[in-house]
C-alpha cells in the first residue's frame, strides 16, 4: 500500500522548480559553446605573442621555473603559463584546447556560485531559489565578456575567478573546519599566481573570517592569525623583484568614475555613460542592503558572508585596476569587455541581495511590514537585471562576430600567402614580431599546424 506521504512526494507541486531552474540555466551554457566553437581565435593575438619565446624554450627543453614565474605587466602568470605550455607542446599550440579550458572554468564558476546560492538559501529555511539559477547562468556565461571566452590567453582571468569563487565558498561554509581553511589557502595561492586580481582574494577571505563579529558571534582567532600570516607571505613573494607601478597623480573624480564604470559596465552594453549611473546605483544599493541586514541580524551571518566577500573582491579588483589605468586611459576604458568576468561576481551578489528583499519568512513581522512595497521593487529590479544581461550578451555577440569577420580573412591571408610580416590588423601594438612569426612557422604552431596547411592547399587549389 502506498502511504499518503509517498503520494505527496511524487506529486509535489514544487518539484518542477529544480528541473526548470537547472534546465533553463543550461541554455546560456549550450549557446556559449555553440558561439565559441564558431568564433574562437585560432591565432595568436596581442599579448599572446610575448608567450611565443616561452613556447620555443618549452620545445627545446630549456624552459625554467624562472620563465614561468617572471612577471608580465605586473601579473604573476605561473599557473596559466604552466597549463598553456603543457597544452601547446602536446597539440602544436592548437588554441582550441585553451579556449575549451576557459569554458570549463566558466562552468566551474557557475557550479560554485550555484552551490553557494542554494546553500545560503537553505540557511534561511525557505524554498531554494532554483528559479534564480538561470539569471546566474546568464551573468556567468554572458557574451559581454566575449574576448575572454574566445581568446585562450585570457585563461588567467578565469583561473583567478574560479579559484576565488571556490575558495570563498569553502571558507564561508557554515560547517567550516580546518580542511576548509586549508583548501581556501591553497586556492588563494592558485588565484594569486594566476592573475593580479588574485591579490585581493586575501582581504576578501579575511572579510569572511571576521564577518561573524557583525552578528556578535565568536570568530576563530587561530584562523585569523594563520590567514594573515599566509596572506602576508604570499604578497611579499608576489612583489619580490616586481617592477614598481609608475608613480601617477590620480584625479579623485576620474579614479572614482573608473571604478564605478568598471562595476556598472557588465549590464550596460559597454556604454560608459550608462555604466556610471548603473555602478552608482548598484554600489549604493549593496551598501544600504548590507547596512540594513547587519543592523537587523535576522538572517544567519553565513547566508550573506560569501556574497559579501565576492562583491568585495570585485570592488577591490576595480580599485586595483584603476590604480594602473584610470589616469592613463580614462574612465571609458573600464567598460572593456574583458573586465566583465570579474564584475560579474558583483552582480551575482546584487541579485542575491534583491532576492533577499523578495523574501518575508526569515525576516520577522516588523521587517515584512517595512519591506512590503520594496519586495515589488526588488522583483522589478531582478527583471531589469535579467533583461539588461541578455541585451549586454547580445551586444557582446555582435562585437565578437564583427571581430571574426575582420580578423579571419587576415589570418587566412597570412597562411595562404606565407607572409613574413604580420598584417597590421593582426598586430595592434605595431611591435616588430618577425622573430615570433618565424618561430611559429619553424615549429608549425597555431595557424601553421599541418591541418591548417592542408586546408590552405585545398582553398588555393581552385584558384590555381
Amino acid at each position: 500500500m502506498t502511504s499518503c506521504a509517498d503520494h505527496g512526494k511524487r506529486h509535489n507541486p514544487k518539484a518542477w522548480k529544480p528541473v526548470a531552474g537547472w534546465s533553463c540555466a543550461g541554455v546560456p551554457f549550450v549557446f556559449l559553446i555553440a558561439v565559441v566553437r564558431r568564433h574562437y581565435l585560432d591565432y595568436p593575438f596581442a599579448d599572446q605573442f610575448h608567450f611565443i619565446p616561452l613556447l620555443d624554450k618549452a620545445f627545446t627543453g630549456t624552459l625554467t621555473w624562472g620563465d614561468l614565474w617572471a612577471a608580465h605587466n605586473h601579473h604573476r602568470l605561473f599557473f596559466p603559463r604552466w597549463v598553456m605550455t603543457t597544452l601547446a607542446t602536446r597539440t602544436h599550440w592548437d588554441l582550441r584546447y585553451e579556449v575549451a579550458v576557459n569554458v570549463i572554468l566558466g562552468a566551474g564558476i557557475f557550479l560554485w556560485l550555484s552551490y553557494v546560492l542554494l546553500r545560503s538559501a537553505k540557511l534561511l529555511k525557505g524554498d531554494p531559489p532554483y528559479l534564480l539559477l538561470p539569471l546566474v547562468a546568464l551573468l556567468v556565461f554572458s557574451l559581454n565578456q566575449w574576448c575572454n571566452w574566445v581568446w585562450g590567453w585570457q585563461m588567467q582571468i578565469f583561473m583567478a575567478v574560479w579559484a576565488t569563487t571556490a575558495g570563498i565558498a569553502m571558507l564561508a561554509s557554515p560547517k567550516a573546519g580546518h580542511l576548509h581553511v586549508a583548501g581556501a589557502l591553497l586556492l588563494g595561492l592558485f588565484a594569486t599566481f594566476s592573475f593580479g586580481s588574485g591579490m585581493v582574494y586575501w582581504p576578501a577571505g579575511l572579510a569572511v573570517l571576521v564577518w561573524p563579529l557583525f552578528w556578535k558571534a565568536r570568530v576563530r582567532g587561530v584562523w585569523l592569525v594563520l590567514w594573515c600570516a599566509v596572506a602576508a607571505s604570499v604578497l611579499v613573494l608576489y612583489v619580490l623583484d616586481l617592477e614598481a607601478l609608475p608613480h601617477t597623480r590620480h584625479n579623485p573624480a576620474t579614479f572614482l568614475a573608473y571604478v564605478l564604470v568598471y562595476l556598472g559596465a557588465n549590464v550596460t552594453l559597454f556604454r560608459p555613460w550608462a555604466a556610471l549611473p548603473a555602478g552608482i546605483g548598484a554600489l549604493g544599493f549593496a551598501a544600504w542592503a548590507h547596512w540594513s541586514l547587519v543592523r537587523a541580524r535576522r538572517i544567519p551571518a553565513a547566508s550573506l558572508a560569501p556574497f559579501t566577500a565576492l562583491m568585495l573582491y570585485a570592488v577591490a579588483t576595480a580599485l586595483l585596476t584603476a590604480l594602473k589605468r584610470a589616469s592613463w586611459l580614462g574612465p571609458q576604458q573600464a567598460a572593456a569587455p574583458r573586465y566583465c568576468t570579474v564584475s560579474m561576481l558583483f552582480w551575482v551578489g546584487v541579485v542575491y541581495l534583491l532576492w533577499l528583499m523578495t523574501r518575508t519568512e526569515p525576516l520577522g513581522t516588523g521587517w515584512v511590514w517595512r519591506w512590503r512595497y520594496r519586495r515589488q521593487a526588488a522583483r522589478l529590479a531582478l527583471a531589469a537585471v535579467t533583461c539588461l544581461t541578455i541585451l549586454s550578451s547580445r551586444q557582446g555577440f555582435y562585437s565578437l562576430d564583427e571581430h571574426t569577420n575582420v580578423y579571419e580573412p587576415e589570418v587566412r591571408r597570412l597562411v595562404l600567402d606565407d607572409l613574413d610580416e604580420l598584417p597590421p590588423r593582426l598586430n595592434p601594438t605595431g611591435a616588430p614580431l618577425r622573430e615570433e612569426l618565424a618561430i611559429l612557422k619553424q615549429r608549425r604552431l597555431a595557424v601553421f599546424r599541418p591541418e591548417w596547411a592542408h586546408a590552405g592547399k585545398r582553398e588555393k587549389a581552385p584558384e590555381e
